[in-house]
């Protein structure tokens, strides 16, 4: 899975490179048993709430504010 990952990473950046409409938000966050869903493979509330924190912070930035 962490193969496909990294290809989905890479295909991704590939993907928006060069474009001055669309923003990468490397949302980096180990995921463990503590942050993810009881399935253990979804993430679980934390994670979105980090995620969100980061998408917040990224428009702020980008707006001046």
């Amino acid at each position: 899975m962490g193969q496909q990952v990294n290809r989905f990473d890479r295909g991704l950046r590939d993907l928006i490179d060069g474009r001055s409409d669309t923003t990468l938000i490397p949302a980096d966050m180990a995921l463990n048993t503590a942050n993810m869903t009881s399935d253990g493979f979804h993430p679980g509330p934390k994670v979105y709430a980090h995620w969100a924190d980061l998408f917040v912070a990224r428009i702020r930035e980008d707006r001046g504010l």
